[in-house]
C-alpha cells in the first residue's frame, strides 16, 4: 500500500478544518445530547481523533518551532480514543472542544500563516 505524502501545512489546515467541526457541533448542542446520542458522540471523537492523529504527524522540525502548541498531550488524547475508547471520559471530550480548541485553533492559524 502506497503512503500519501502530506506536508505539515496540509496537516495543520485538516486539523483546523476539524476543529472547527468539534466546535460548532459542540456549540449547537448541550452535554446531555452529547452524550446520550451516539452518532453525534461518535462523528465529534472521530473528528478529535483525526485532528490528534495529524498532532502525531506533524514533523519534528515543526513541532520544535512551535512548542507552544501542547502536540504530547494530542498524541495522548489520541491513544484513549483509539485504544480505550471504553474509558473515554465524555465530560472530558465535551469541555476540551468548548475550552481548549478555541486556543488550540488560534495557534495553528498563527503556525499556519508564518508557514505562507
Amino acid at each position: 500500500m502506497a503512503k500519501t505524502v502530506i506536508d505539515d501545512k496540509a496537516r495543520i489546515e485538516n486539523m483546523i478544518a476539524n476543529i472547527d467541526y468539534c466546535i460548532n457541533k459542540i456549540n449547537s448542542i448541550k452535554y446531555d445530547d452529547f452524550a446520550d446520542n451516539i452518532d453525534i458522540r461518535y462523528a465529534i471523537s472521530m473528528a478529535v481523533q483525526i485532528v490528534c492523529e495529524s498532532a502525531i504527524h506533524i514533523t519534528n522540525e515543526t513541532k520544535n518551532e512551535y512548542k507552544e502548541i501542547e502536540w504530547k498531550e494530542m498524541s495522548t488524547i489520541r491513544n484513549i480514543i483509539s485504544h480505550e475508547y471504553g474509558a473515554l471520559n465524555l465530560e472530558i471530550i465535551f469541555n476540551t472542544i468548548k475550552d481548549d480548541f478555541p486556543n488550540l485553533k488560534s495557534k495553528l492559524e498563527k503556525v499556519l500563516e508564518k508557514m505562507k
